[in-house]
């Protein structure tokens, strides 16, 4: 009975470590099987593509939409970036422009159609450049230019009238602030807030008996573009 005994506990330990004993003797090669060989394929480009810095493309131009006290309007813009925070540019925007009292009374009659076209060259200065993700570039922008006030007679055809068209020029600017959004260095989207100021001391009749001597106010601007 005691011979059993120590026969099957010693049967037990071998089958308990006999399988840790062979796992650990290299297995020796068959001469004549082929052995795999390890084949390693490279990607034809890298898995991670480098992303290109929005400063690559110091170059912009595109389109505007804006919405002011006069009502909508729509442009064009240029803009040449000539430091990480400071970018040079010019903006061509037009909309109309009519008194503030001009809808008061039914009784107003409409004496000259106004738009306003001003030719702005302007600084615009990054803010925040260390401390926002460049998914967020707010900037503040000054500029000075040229604006050529358009007036065709309000008592003719829309179209038929603009063949009668007067032009003038006055000078004007504007300061504001703003931002452009995303990542993606081909396209740009922004939005701002400018305060026009374009005086007219020779005032221009927009209804009877009342006359524009200036076409300040704010202006909210969305712009689209792309660089290069």
């Amino acid at each position: 009975m005691k011979t059993i005994v120590r026969f099957g506990i010693i049967s037990l330990i071998v089958a308990t470590l006999a399988p840790r004993m062979m796992a650990q003797v290299a297995a020796t090669p068959d001469p004549g099987v082929r052995q795999d060989s390890v084949i390693i394929f490279s990607t034809p480009r890298p898995l991670i593509e480098t992303e290109e810095p929005l400063s690559a493309r110091r170059n912009s131009w595109g389109f505007s939409a804006s919405i002011s006290d006069f009502g909508f309007g729509a442009g064009m813009y240029y803009k040449h970036l000539l430091a990480r925070n400071l970018s040079a540019g010019v903006t061509l925007d037009i909309g109309g422009a009519k008194g503030s009292k001009e809808f008061a009374s039914e009784s107003e009659l409409k004496v000259n159609r106004i738009y306003v076209m001003p030719l702005i060259v302007n600084l615009q200065y990054r803010v925040l450049a260390d401390v926002l993700s460049e998914g967020l570039r707010p900037y503040l922008t000054v500029g000075a230019g040229p604006s050529i006030v358009m007036a065709t007679n309000a008592q003719e055809d829309f179209f038929t009238s603009f063949g009668n068209a007067a032009f003038t020029t006055t000078v004007g600017g504007y300061f504001g602030f703003g931002a452009n959004f995303g990542l993606d260095p081909k396209t740009n989207f922004g939005a701002s807030l400018r305060y026009y100021i374009i005086p007219y001391d020779r005032g221009i009749e927009s209804t009877r008996g009342r006359f524009l001597t200036d076409f300040n106010g704010v202006s909210l601007t969305v712009t689209y573009g792309f660089n290069w």
